[in-house]
Parts: structure tokens; C-alpha cells; sequence
């Protein structure tokens, strides 16, 4: 992969769809979002072709507020989540990443046992 990224947003169509490419023009990824459903669904793709889903974004309920989104790879297994708080994510960015234990195991920088982090403080790794 190559950078920058390129990515293209399809306006008029039933779903919303962005194509990610990279700076050679080979397609990376292609994100689908469903319109007019009640809970937030997005899918994931290799490419434009939609042969190889890679993973979805499952929202926990209707309203946005404190929702909890999963991230379940196409073979069903946990990716981790990310939470919203509540209205205070309106005013700041405020979400917490929650990775699966297999993942908590191998991802040094997280301090709960939970596997979750604030994103305020800084992703584990990052320079701020």
C-alpha cells in the first residue's frame, strides 16, 4: 500500500459507499452503509466487488447516544467495540475502546483489565 489514500464517496445511490485506493490506484478497501435502517450497519469489503467481506460495524441501538459499536470480522469473530458517551460526545470527543482479551493480551499500552482506553488520554503507541 501506498500513500496518501485516495477516497471516493458515492453520492447518489441507495447506500452510502466510499472506495479507499491507494496513491498507485490499487483499490484497499470499500465501505458500504445501508440506508434507512433503525441501527447503524456497515459493511467492510476488499474491494468494490463486495466478494471478500472483512469485517462489519454493528451499532447497539437506534439512538447514537452512548451507543456502543462492534467491529465482528466476516467470520463472525470480536474485533473489539468503541463507546460514545452520551451527550458529552456531541460537545468533545469522548469514546472508549474496548479490544477482546485475546487482543488485550498481545496489545501492550492498555491499563484495564478490560481492554478498554480512553481516546482523551491518547491511543496506546501515540505521540500526544
Amino acid at each position: 500500500m501506498q500513500y496518501p489514500l485516495d477516497l471516493r464517496f458515492t453520492i447518489f445511490s441507495p447506500a452510502q459507499q466510499i472506495t479507499v485506493r491507494d496513491a498507485s490506484g490499487n483499490s484497499i478497501l470499500f465501505v458500504k452503509q445501508k440506508m434507512f435502517r433503525f441501527k447503524e450497519k456497515i459493511e467492510v469489503f476488499s474491494d468494490s466487488s463486495q466478494s471478500k467481506k472483512l469485517f462489519e460495524i454493528n451499532a447497539d441501538r437506534i439512538l447514537d447516544f452512548s451507543a456502543n459499536y462492534r467491529f465482528p470480522g466476516a467470520d463472525g469473530s470480536d474485533w473489539g467495540s468503541v463507546r460514545r458517551h452520551g451527550m458529552r460526545s456531541l460537545w468533545s470527543a469522548h469514546d472508549e475502546v474496548s479490544l477482546p482479551t485475546w487482543r488485550h493480551n498481545s496489545s501492550p499500552g492498555l491499563d484495564s483489565p478490560t481492554g478498554s482506553h480512553n481516546l482523551a488520554q491518547g491511543c496506546p503507541g501515540s505521540s500526544y
